[in-house]
């Protein structure tokens, strides 16, 4: 109380947003009467707000929506989240099926007594979503044309395929391979292409393999053949036999005896030279592996008891094949196709049969024929031929 008989409140903490009504009430004493008295009192909010910030995630296309939890800034000490009568709540778009994008992240709800809070709002951003473009694995035999190929495209979301996802264009699918490429296998890769979609990205691309079968004999032999110098005209055509004169070692016959890393050597005769390039000879194992075959020489040598339409000296060509076989080769029973072209396409193949792994103390067929000597030999009969 003070002199003049005035009451003073002084304020303690607590204090709530609102307005009151104080009161003073003195009851009296033997000589004062009682009195009372009384105020309103409005109490406001703080002047430093509290700031509720709504969150800011990253998601991709057709992934759910990431919890939403605000931050806040500007509690006095001791308080937190919990201290709100209500806390905020925090939403946005529904994300599964939106479209990528950036949509707005907004809070609302939050309410104190003791705070005057204000809001900040977030950023939800939805990222295209990753597909994968897988190369296909497809089979052809040598010397059919490549096909164009179609990759596989997966990773869709929402249910959505191919048709329905928005996806345009046409991914780039290549390989090594060309039409003339031999038997064996060749990657498939893929690239983006024309590829685009709205909601989708493409950076992953998986390669496959286009695998080229040897072809199936067109004009095979049963088996390698001897020469026969004493064949009518030297050309097996003329019996009804499509293969060409064949001088061969080790003997094809029986199934000759080899080792692994031996040399087979062929003299080939034709009426043509020998095709090179893409025509040039082949050899292909049973096991599916490819041999080397060396041409050497070729050489050109008129046979002159004939004679073409006109009247002149027909020619035949004779080339040394080599044909080594690899020296990591198991020992076991291969058949070796051999495949030769003439300059004019036309097609020879033979089944040569031979056994890997000769058994100790075996004499059968080997390498020692001086391949060279008969070669040239064989040149020096031409008069004969």
């Amino acid at each position: 109380l003070g002199a003049d008989g005035s009451a003073t409140l002084t304020s303690v903490p607590g204090w709530t947003t609102g307005t009151y009504d104080v009161q003073a009430l003195y009851v009296g004493d033997l000589t004062d009467r009682g009195s009372a008295g009384h105020v309103q009192l409005t109490v406001l909010a703080r002047a430093t707000p509290l700031t509720v910030t709504a969150p800011s995630p990253a998601i991709a296309y057709g992934d759910p929506s990431p919890p939403l939890v605000p931050t806040y800034t500007g509690f006095l000490p001791g308080d937190t989240a919990a201290s709100l009568v209500t806390p905020a709540t925090c939403s946005t778009v529904p994300p599964g099926a939106s479209a990528a994008g950036s949509y707005p992240v907004t809070c609302t709800g939050a309410t104190s007594a003791l705070y005057d809070i204000t809001y900040v709002g977030g950023t939800l951003s939805i990222g295209r979503a990753a597909l994968t473009v897988t190369a296909p694995s497809v089979s052809i035999v040598a010397g059919q044309v490549v096909p164009v190929f179609t990759p596989t495209i997966t990773g869709f979301k929402n249910g959505e395929t191919l048709a329905t996802s928005g996806v345009t264009g046409s991914a780039t699918c290549t390989t090594t391979a060309t039409n003339t490429s031999p038997a064996g296998s060749y990657p498939v890769t893929c690239s983006q292409g024309t590829l685009s979609a709205a909601n989708y990205t493409f950076a992953s691309f998986v390669a496959g393999v286009l695998t080229i079968a040897p072809p199936p004999p067109t004009v095979l032999c049963a088996d390698a053949k001897r020469f026969d110098h004493n064949a009518d005209n030297g050309h097996d055509r003329d019996r009804r036999s499509n293969c060409e004169p064949l001088l061969a070692e080790p003997n094809p016959g029986g199934g000759a005896w080899v080792t692994a890393g031996q040399k087979l050597t062929i003299v080939y005769m034709d009426e043509t030279p020998i095709g090179t390039g893409v025509l040039a000879p082949t050899a292909l194992l049973s096991n599916g592996q490819s041999l080397t075959v060396t041409v050497s020489p070729t050489t050109a040598q008129p046979k002159h008891h004939l004679h073409d339409d006109r009247g002149a000296p027909s020619i035949r060509y004779r080339s040394l094949l080599t044909i080594t076989l690899p020296s990591t080769l198991a020992a076991g029973r291969y058949s070796i196709l051999v495949t030769v072209h003439d300059s004019d396409g036309h097609l020879d193949q033979w089944i040569w049969k031979v056994k890997v792994g000769k058994p100790s103390g075996h004499d059968g067929d080997d390498d020692s024929t001086d391949w060279e000597s008969v070669f040239n030999t064989l040149g020096a009969r031409s008069g004969s031929r």
